[in-house]
């Protein structure tokens, strides 16, 4: 059977790729707008400056500690690079949010895997760099897609495995025998990519990704409904007729685009302890705007709960853009 040797969680966000001297998430145009998620509740930029101006977050935002910030996330990267590159897993299975790259409004399951042979994620070349909206550093685009095409094998025997099982614990996962294309045509996603070209460099390990619609309502999944479906992964993948070592990630988090470092660390103690009545029992409204990323954590949490590694690493750096306290929790964690 083979075995899983390495569970990880990470960050993704444009931060980690955007030099910090032009880190800069604005507030919307109108500010009154309620454009903003936090502990349950919708806030305009105006309010969130008025909720927590006794923080004096002003003094997060110089561009020295966004320098030292920046660094700080850069390591946590690269260590966890160095930890993937050391054992050498033979796959990949990975979890992450869609937004809107591989399924549409029209299609939204809240579960998928992709079964076809090999994925491709396009390039971000000249003209697509032109067609970027503003907003949408480059720099940051760059930690997602490369300037050529590249192609991903998929271990469709895993994937198919994992679907059959899956039957038996009460889960109808959707299927891509295809790739699916967006407006941008055929890419990895930025959840999958960001693993790919970041932290795997691009190095041609088979991966099975599984994109989760954790943003999108009605059919988000809940949290108890994430660590069950990262429990069934575990058992699944652990019961594959195979002398293959395999990694499980979650892609995504922590908390944005308003910085909750409360929030994060609560939810890393309760992953790294796997704390099922703490994560099953978090508030769904928690996981609005980009905090749903975390979903992803639980799953892994989970997974890994079906072995005997245990945390191995931890890092957590909360990153600051503006005052209001607009920014994002940028974590890491390994089970080893």
């Amino acid at each position: 059977m083979s075995e899983i040797v390495l569970g990880f969680a990470t960050s993704h966000g444009p931060l980690i790729g955007t030099p910090p001297d032009v880190w800069l998430i604005a507030p919307p145009k109108s500010l009154d707008a309620k454009f903003y998620t936090y502990r349950n509740q919708r806030y305009s930029y105006n309010e969130m400056l008025a909720l927590r101006r006794a923080e004096k977050l002003v003094r997060l935002c110089t561009e020295e500690v966004k320098a030292e910030r920046h660094e700080r996330v850069q390591k946590s990267m690269n260590d966890l690079a160095a930890i993937l590159d050391d054992i050498k897993p033979d796959v990949v299975v990975m979890t992450g949010d869609d937004q809107r790259e591989w399924f549409a409004a029209d299609r939204q399951p809240t579960f998928a895997v992709a079964a076809c042979k090999e994925i491709i994620n396009i390039a971000l070349d000249a003209p697509k760099i032109k067609e970027l909206r503003p907003w949408r550093h480059i720099p940051a685009e760059l930690i997602y897609k490369d300037k050529v095409d590249t192609s991903y094998e998929v271990e469709t025997d895993l994937a198919q495995h994992i679907v059959q099982q899956s039957r038996e614990d009460g889960f109808d996962i959707m299927v891509c025998n295809e790739q699916p294309s967006s407006s941008e045509g055929k890419i990895l996603g930025h959840a999958f990519g960001f693993i790919m070209r970041r932290i795997l460099a691009d190095r041609n390990v088979p991966i099975v990704p599984f994109p989760i619609n954790a943003m999108y309502a009605p059919n988000t999944p809940t949290p108890r409904r994430c660590y069950e479906f990262g429990a069934m992964l575990g058992r699944s993948i652990q019961s594959w007729k195979s002398d293959k070592k395999v990694a499980i990630c979650g892609s995504g988090g922590m908390s944005h685009f308003i910085c909750d470092e409360d929030w994060d660390k609560r939810l890393m103690d309760e992953v790294a302890t796997n704390d099922v009545n703490g994560l099953c029992g978090e508030n769904d409204a928690n996981f609005g705007s980009g905090n749903a990323e975390v979903k992803n954590w639980i799953i892994v949490a989970a997974a890994m709960a079906q072995t005997t590694r245990k945390v191995a690493y931890r890092a957590y750096t909360p990153c600051y853009t503006l005052e209001a306290g607009v920014g994002q929790g940028m974590g890491v964690m390994t089970w080893q």
